[in-house]
């Protein structure tokens, strides 16, 4: 019997039958062994769900959330975060590799220092031939700023990696996870940005295997909205939610009416991260709005 769990590492899963059991023992093998590894299976038919109820028969601290349909990625994310109880908190795909000093790691981190909401390591890029191929980008440490306005304009242009860096639950829980919106992980990011701040670790490197070859943007897109949504339909202007979603974060965050405001105008100098993607969906509405013309829901 393990101790009380401090980290409850949070696993998507559709359809991971060639990395999933490494997965899993990439976590069970960690040097903090004090953790709980809460999996979602969104209804796998290659085999994913059988191989999980294997492992978990044998390590009680794999706890097993087995759906009928596939609800998306944003849909376990969303009940990943809710289930969550221990001190922190780390999500992780269904095809990434951590060292087996990852938890510890970030973990003390957040135990030396209170003000600090979110940890993370450096993302390594895996080509589909087991070849490594770059990294990700430039990790953020905000543990020099005070100001939560000024550490959102830093977190504005954080790498979407940081999601997969080891989080203070009881900041998470502060949050509404929009997982209608295409950018929920990079929203999500931003308003931690306001409630605490980021730190890195830059010697300890995680890995993620890229499967596929890269696609072009709407092509990406398409894809990431069959992945992230339940019924995904073709999107038609998916950057242009922006405003709708930074507004409501603007409302929801922590400060008066003046700290608000300044919010407002981080978010609307966000745009220049943006501006290339909805000057694109512009210029794709009027094939996209055939390509949707010609689809039948499911």
């Amino acid at each position: 019997m393990t101790s009380k769990p401090i980290v409850t590492v949070g696993l998507m899963v559709y359809n991971e039958i060639d990395y999933i059991e490494e997965t899993v023992r990439t976590w069970l093998d960690q040097d903090l062994q004090s953790l709980e590894l809460l999996i979602v299976d969104n209804a796998s038919t290659d085999g994913t769900r059988e191989k999980l109820l294997e492992l978990a028969q044998f390590d009680e601290r794999v706890k097993l959330i087995l759906r009928d349909r596939n609800e998306g990625a944003y849909s376990s994310v969303a009940t990943l975060l809710d289930r969550a109880t221990t001190p922190f908190f780390v999500l992780s795909g269904g095809h990434d590799l951590f060292p087996s000093n990852y938890l510890s790691s970030l973990a003390a981190v957040l135990q030396e220092d209170p003000d600090v909401a979110l940890v993370t390591g450096r993302l390594q890029l895996i080509a589909a031939d087991g070849s490594p191929n770059g990294f990700s980008g430039p990790l953020l440490d905000t543990r020099h700023v005070n100001d939560p306005v000024t550490r959102l304009a830093l977190g504005i242009w954080c790498d979407a990696a940081a999601i997969h860096g080891m989080f203070r639950t009881s900041v998470l829980k502060k949050i509404r996870f929009e997982k209608n919106f295409f950018a929920a992980i990079w929203l999500l990011l931003c308003e931690v940005s306001l409630r605490g701040t980021f730190a890195c670790v830059s010697d300890v490197v995680w890995q993620r295997r890229m499967p596929r070859a890269p696609l072009d943007r709407d092509a990406m897109i398409t894809r990431y909205y069959q992945i992230l949504f339940e019924r995904p339909r073709r999107p038609l202007l998916p950057h242009w939610t922006y405003f709708i979603y930074a507004a409501r974060a603007t409302f929801r965050s922590p400060g008066g009416a003046k700290a608000r405001l300044r919010i407002a105008f981080v978010f609307v100098g966000g745009l220049a991260r943006w501006i290339m993607y909805l000057i694109d969906d512009i210029k794709r509405f009027p094939s996209r709005l055939v390509t949707r013309s010609t689809e039948r829901p499911a």
